[in-house]
């Protein structure tokens, strides 16, 4: 993933990178707003058989 690949599990689902943009925050405890940083982050995406495994009726 450092280099930027997807990494997929066959049957479990993916994982890719995903550019987190910068955005205003806020302290919870004293409501002071802040900047937080632009990141990169991971998503994941369920494969069709776990959804299928988690979701049993």
């Amino acid at each position: 993933m450092e280099k930027g690949d997807t990494i997929t599990f066959q049957g479990f689902g993916v994982f890719t990178l995903w550019q987190q943009t910068q955005r205003e925050g806020r302290n919870p405890r004293t409501g002071k707003q802040c900047i937080i940083a632009p990141r990169t982050s991971v998503k994941f995406k369920p494969g069709k058989f776990l959804l299928k495994k988690l979701n049993k009726s």
